[in-house]
């Protein structure tokens, strides 16, 4: 199960996530939770107890200690739109912009455009 490598997802969680996609599993999924919703929250309760620090702990840890990103990241949402398309794809395949990248945290308002997969690729660069 728990056989991640740096940038893959096991196989297992490959398959999980294709098996939710399926029109038929999602409902076979929102019934199951539906109806076993008892021993769901008595499970979730038994892993909050075994992992000692909650999840919204660590995300604001995460906030505070990088405050910089986190307002860069703010600041370029309400400032600048998302239009057009892939600054870092190739010119002969490029996509729509869907995030926006920066180079440099200490000037939030200068973001480069880019989508998904070049974005992965960018932030691995620096």
């Amino acid at each position: 199960m728990g056989n991640k490598i740096e940038g893959t997802v096991s196989s297992h969680t490959a398959y999980m996530r294709e098996y939710r996609k399926n029109l038929k599993n999602k409902e076979y999924m929102k019934n199951y939770r539906k109806n076993n919703r008892k021993h769901i929250n008595e499970t979730d309760i038994e892993w909050r107890h075994t992992h000692p620090e909650p999840i919204r702990t660590s995300n604001s840890n995460y906030r505070i200690r990088n405050k910089k990103i986190k307002n860069a990241q703010r600041m370029a949402l309400r400032h600048i739109p998302l239009e057009g398309f892939c600054e870092l794809c190739p010119e002969d395949d490029k996509r729509i912009a869907t995030e926006r990248h920066h180079p440099d945290y200490d000037y939030p308002l200068i973001v480069i455009f880019s989508c998904k997969e070049c974005h992965h690729y960018a932030d691995e660069g620096e």
